[in-house]
């Protein structure tokens, strides 16, 4: 991510480029992903690491269930619907893989832009999506 967006001394997202904002709003509707679910979605990817995984204990799970007004029940159940819709995989228990498809680590300062093209033919569904960069 670049200078701009994140605090140098501790890493985090300080501030989010609009375009980012937009395709991940949109990309939770088209999915039809509940306001919930987006925020976890978020969540993960705001946590992942460079391999697009994320992993969180029981104290993190419950500190976002707090922070959002849900149950740990609603949580877990709300975790299969987002791999049910593709946006993540299980690795592990409490290990998340967000799909690259969809979200990578990259330095948005150099992004021009991104393009989410879906096909849809007898075959069923196809979904590219190209980032381009500077």
């Amino acid at each position: 991510m670049g200078r701009r967006h994140l605090d140098n001394e501790t890493g985090e997202l300080k501030e989010e480029p609009e375009f980012v904002k937009i395709y991940i709003n949109d990309l939770c509707k088209v999915k039809g992903v509940t306001g919930l679910q987006a925020n976890m979605f978020q969540f993960m990817m705001k946590y992942m690491n460079s391999y697009n995984e994320v992993s969180y204990g029981r104290m993190a799970k419950r500190r976002f269930c707090d922070e959002h007004g849900t149950s740990i029940a609603s949580f877990d159940n709300n975790i299969k619907h987002l791999i049910l819709k593709g946006l993540i995989e299980r690795i592990g228990k409490g290990e998340f893989r967000i799909n690259k498809k969809y979200a990578v680590r990259v330095d948005w300062d150099s992004v021009q832009s991104i393009k989410w093209e879906t096909t849809y033919s007898k075959d069923g569904k196809q979904e590219k999506i190209t980032v381009e960069e500077v």
